[in-house]
């Protein structure tokens, strides 16, 4: 079994290995399909542990990308707390990336910012006066990983 990228899942696997083989009694009464049952069960836990910690170090290396991309971003500024905001929503309106309590005006300016700088794409939805932008690098970082974990996934 490969090694568990979270340290306390690894020994928390080990542990149960460990209970699962240990004399002729266990608490389950551990049959051999139990045993596999639990033995694939683990096995995917792990596999989930990994496919997410890849996945968080892909959104990290994300974000620091288009923080060099912005060009010089004032710490704590809009455009810096917008940003931040890119990985949980890719998609967003000026007024949901109010979400960086900053006002209206100063969120616009941080949008426009990040759009100039091609962080975001403006996708209009026929609407002049209702604009929805989208960070593409992070929407084809969730495309890739599901992509990828329905491949895993299939029969």
């Amino acid at each position: 079994m490969a090694a568990s990228p979270h340290p306390e899942a690894g020994g928390w696997i080990r542990d149960v290995q460990n209970w699962i083989g240990a004399g002729a009694y266990s608490p389950l009464g551990a049959s051999h399909a139990a045993e596999q049952w639990l033995g694939m069960f683990v096995e995917a836990a792990n596999d989930a542990c990994r496919e997410a910690h890849n996945y968080l170090d892909a959104v990290a290396d994300l974000e620091a990308d288009p923080r060099s991309r912005a060009g010089p971003v004032r710490r704590g500024s809009s455009a810096d707390r917008l940003l931040s905001l890119l990985a949980a929503r890719p998609i967003l309106s000026v007024d949901s990336a109010a979400a960086i309590e900053r006002s209206t005006v100063a969120t616009g300016q941080a949008v426009n910012q990040l759009t100039e700088s091609g962080i975001l794409t403006l996708r209009s939805l026929g609407k002049k006066w209702y604009r929805i932008f989208e960070a593409p690098d992070v929407t084809r970082l969730i495309t890739r990983l599901d992509r990828e974990l329905s491949i895993q996934g299939a029969p």
